[in-house]
Order: C-alpha cells, then structure tokens, then sequence
C-alpha cells in the first residue's frame, strides 16, 4: 500500500491530537471529519501526469480505488466519520495554481480539506 497522504490517513490522528490538545474537548458531536480525495477514472492519468510526486501514487486507477477504499474502511474502523470528497483533476490544477504550489500529496491533501471545510459549511447542504 503506498502513501495515502493525500487521503489523510495519518493526518486525521495528528489533527485531532492537536485539537485535544488545544484544550478543547473533542465530544462525539465535533468528531473529526476526515477527507479522502476521490478521483475520476477518466482523469487518473491526467493527475498522474501533473503530479511532482508521480512515484508515490498507483499506477492504475484499479489499485488507487483498492487502496483508498481500504484506507477509508480503516479509518471508520478507527471511529472517524469519512467522507469521500470528489476531486475534479482540472480544478485540483487551477487550485494548485492560484495557490503558486505543485501538485503534491501535501497539496492535494490540501485541496480535500479546503473542499470539505466549504462543503461542511453551515448553510452549504
């Protein structure tokens, strides 16, 4: 299984350490949402040609859709509330771009949180 960094499968933990540690309680209605970054069949090889860190993602859509569906099924078991959170390539690429980063793990991580913050915003369902 490769680095799901981009799926968040380490960073939900270290973000809700650091929330408990902020001194305010982490209760069972403010349980961390976790993104994991959803992509398109027919976009897989678009990101892999943007993407700097090309190396650390499958090669085929088939085995990222294994490995994602496995990192969610993880991280429920974890007692997270996950959500998918659909990636359009062409988007990720303009977002990228008017922030002036490459398209990384890290970013693409980025990318999911920022979409799922204003998705999850009062008012947005």
């Amino acid at each position: 299984m490769k680095d799901r960094s981009d799926a968040h499968p380490g960073q939900p933990h270290k973000w809700a350490r650091k929330q408990q540690r902020s001194g305010e309680p982490v209760t069972e209605d403010q349980q961390p949402v976790v993104g994991v970054a959803w992509y398109r069949k027919d976009q897989w090889d678009q990101l892999l040609s943007l993407s700097e860190d090309r190396a650390s993602l499958e090669d085929t859509f088939g085995e990222w859709l294994i490995d994602a569906r496995l990192t969610m099924l993880r991280l429920r078991r974890e007692g997270l509330d996950v959500r998918q959170v659909d990636v359009d390539v062409n988007d990720l690429a303009n977002w990228c771009k008017e922030q002036g980063v490459h398209v990384t793990a890290s970013t693409r991580a980025g990318y999911v949180a920022e979409k799922l913050r204003k998705e999850s915003a009062p008012g947005t369902q």
